[in-house]
């Protein structure tokens, strides 16, 4: 069918909705950078749509600059798809159709809202190799040149180190009753240490816990679908893992620790708060973290994978000392060299016991660094 002039007016509106949010208002870059690139695509312009043409166009770099140095255009695309995916994480947002920028690519693609939230497979996707007017539709399409090639490079991440990441997540994928993902509340005491994101890039320090906290449910969503699995976002406050054995619960934030849950009884690392009121992660043995040495820019996560036990689901639960160790935790788990790296101590076997992972986190880069400290078997 073709995308009608009443679709595109829809899709218009969306935009100036999404604009007007709370997760892009603060954020002219990136407010410039999807409007862009959504008036280009609805133009039939979508095969302009490249790197270096929006380094030129947007960021006024030279045209013969050199993009392997400079990430401009990459940061604020990634930024761009984090905040995008905190707006639609958010209760009621969302018009007729969905807008959303693949990974991999810089051509957004638009959903039709009504077909994603019944379920339904048919979802119009505008193609790059069309005019703005032609979609495709029916069972759910993969553009070629669009959203074929964020998913070859979805694959081609995983295929670097495959066996780990699906052992990790096999208990997920088989969940007869599908995935449930539930963001807890960032830590009240966990601010940015002196130091710490105001040495970061600019996006990442004007960035909230809530878009950091969406933006990775956003990655393990999609790295689930991708797998074959239903997956939706649930309500933390009404956690009741007895209730739901058949179900995966994957749970980010690091207030989960704090509370009186029995999965975590027997977890070889705890959350404590100390008496100035910060929050640190204490092993078994005593050993805390953070270090009195340590960066004011690092900060600390905790992985935890437990298995099913009598009425207990397989359980996957993120929590950083911040919510940016958060989320650059999460999106290594399902980022298959990450992953490898992260399991790397974990020994023969992890997949069928319960896992610990303490990471160091480096928040003085747009891409933080985790680096495990401490691996367990329970």
């Amino acid at each position: 069918m073709d995308l009608s002039a009443e679709s595109q007016k829809e899709i218009r509106l969306e935009l100036e909705t999404i604009l007007a949010s709370q997760a892009f208002c603060r954020s002219r870059r990136c407010s410039r950078f999807l409007r862009f690139v959504v008036e280009k695509a609805l133009a039939g312009e979508a095969e302009a749509l490249k790197e270096r043409t929006l380094a030129l166009a947007l960021f006024g770099l030279p045209a013969d600059a050199d993009l392997e140095r400079d990430s401009s255009v990459r940061v604020c695309a990634s930024e761009v798809r984090k905040r995008l995916a905190a707006y639609y994480s958010s209760a009621g947002s969302g018009g007729a159709w969905r807008i959303e920028l693949p990974v991999g690519s810089y051509v957004p693609v638009f959903h039709r809202a009504a077909a994603e939230a019944s379920g339904e497979d048919n979802v119009a996707a505008v193609s790059i190799g069309n005019s703005a007017g032609s979609v495709h539709s029916g069972s759910r399409v993969l553009s070629v040149s669009a959203i074929g090639l964020a998913l070859l490079a979805l694959w081609l991440s995983f295929r670097s180190s495959p066996d780990a990441i699906l052992r990790f997540w096999q208990p997920a994928v088989s969940s007869r009753g599908g995935v449930e993902i539930l963001v807890a509340s960032p830590l009240p005491h966990a601010a940015a240490p002196a130091g710490g994101l105001d040495t970061a890039v600019p996006e990442a320090r004007d960035r909230t816990p809530g878009v950091s906290q969406a933006a990775a449910v956003a990655e393990i969503m999609h790295y689930l679908r991708s797998r074959g699995a239903r997956v939706k976002i649930g309500d933390y406050r009404e956690l009741r893992p007895a209730e739901v054995p058949d179900r995966t619960i994957i749970v980010l934030g690091a207030s989960v620790f704090r509370g009186p849950h029995s999965w975590l009884e027997r977890a070889p690392v705890r959350l404590r708060i100390d008496e100035n009121g910060q929050p640190f992660f204490v092993s078994e043995t005593g050993e805390m973290w953070p270090k009195k040495e340590s960066s004011g820019r690092t900060s600390y996560c905790v992985i935890c994978r437990i298995l099913p036990e009598n009425s207990q689901p397989f359980m996957v639960i993120v929590g950083g000392l911040e919510a940016r160790a958060s989320e650059a935790a999460a999106r290594q788990i399902v980022r298959s060299a990450s992953l490898a790296r992260l399991l790397r101590d974990a020994g023969a076997g992890w997949e069928r016991k319960n896992l610990a992972i303490l990471a160091e986190v480096d928040l003085g880069a747009p891409e933080p660094a985790v680096r495990p400290v401490m691996v367990r078997l329970w």
